[in-house]
Formats: structure tokens, C-alpha cells, sequence
């Protein structure tokens, strides 16, 4: 499994493992994967104020949970509306996979249904053809084989997951953040 790793050795190891798991184990770290890259992009965004980012981030803070961060890193402007649905698609599956028995793997309905629903993420990924030329327009993320990883729920989930994370992951040249502006205080 390919991924833009960067991060800590924690990461690195929770990949490897990603190989060898089950459908369930899979969804539920993948997506622990891209909080921890949202949750650092957070903090690389407000690197002036680190106490109250501790403090908005503690597991019991604000913004303590994966769908908070999702919608912060909306409001901030860091991803689109298109790329906003793609990660709350992202944390529901993650969610029925770590709270419902019934859910053990990527072709039960309701989330091969979601992961079908993923489309943002795709308008940035090469296929295999285009692989073999040069990019076109923004795509930027591609492994050989994504046609047929894109035809499954689970490789749709993967490849999405791995290209928000990209996104998210330690500053990349290649991926354009907007400039921080910060509101003028009242007084």
C-alpha cells in the first residue's frame, strides 16, 4: 500500500499493520491516520497560539473528535465543499465500522453506498492511462492500478483517505495551502 507518510513513527507503523488487517481494522486506522494529519495541520495553521490548541485538541476539548476538525479545516478554508463531503463520507464509514457488529467489510450496503460517494477526491487522482503521460490539470496522486482500486468500495475508501492525508500531511511543495488570515481583534 502506497501513502505520503510523513509524520511520526507511529504512522509508519500503524501503515505497515494496515496490510495485514482485516476491513474493519482498516477503515477505523486509515481514517485515525488522516485525523492525525488534520489534527497536525491544525496545529501548523495556529503554531502562534499553542496552548489553546492543546487545549482545543485534547481528546474532552472542543475539538477533541474527527468531526469537528473535519468541519474546522472547512471553515479555514484548507479544503473545498466537495472535499468537506468527502471526509464526513470518511468519518461515517470509519463509524459504522468501529460501532456496528453487523459492518465487518467494505461490501456491506450502506458503505460500499458511501464509499460510491466519494467523488471529490478523484478529480485529483490520475488513472492509469494518464499515468503514462504527463499529469493533467490538478491530479496529482496516482499508483498503477487505480482504475480497478477505484472500481471497489474498499479501494475507493483507501485511495480517498490517501489522498486527504496527502493533503493534510507535512508541508508538501507540491500541494497549495491558502495564506492564514487572521481577523483584526474588536479591541
Amino acid at each position: 500500500m502506497v501513502w505520503w507518510i510523513g509524520g511520526n513513527e507511529e504512522l509508519h507503523k500503524a501503515i505497515e499493520r494496515l496490510e495485514k488487517e482485516s476491513d474493519r481494522s482498516v477503515a477505523i486506522i486509515a481514517a485515525t491516520i488522516l485525523e492525525e494529519h488534520i489534527t497536525n495541520a491544525i496545529k501548523r495553521r495556529w503554531q502562534d497560539s499553542p496552548a489553546t490548541v492543546r487545549r482545543m485538541l485534547r481528546v474532552d476539548g472542543p475539538l477533541g473528535n474527527f468531526g469537528p476538525k473535519i468541519d474546522l479545516v472547512f471553515l479555514m478554508g484548507m479544503i473545498s465543499p466537495e472535499g468537506h463531503e468527502d471526509m464526513i463520507l470518511i468519518k461515517k464509514i470509519r463509524n459504522q465500522f468501529a460501532h456496528y457488529f453487523e459492518v465487518d467489510d467494505f461490501d456491506t450496503p450502506i458503505i460500499k453506498g458511501w464509499c460510491f460517494g466519494l467523488k471529490h477526491f478523484e478529480n485529483f487522482v490520475l488513472t492509469d492511462a494518464e499515468m503514462q503521460g504527463a499529469p493533467k490539470g490538478r491530479k496529482m496522486f496516482g499508483i498503477v492500478g487505480m482504475d480497478a482500486k477505484l472500481k471497489t468500495p474498499k479501494g475507493r475508501y483507501i485511495t480517498a483517505v490517501q489522498f486527504y492525508s496527502m493533503i493534510f500531511g507535512p508541508e508538501w511543495p507540491g500541494v497549495y495551502m491558502p495564506a492564514i488570515v487572521k481577523p483584526t481583534p474588536i479591541f
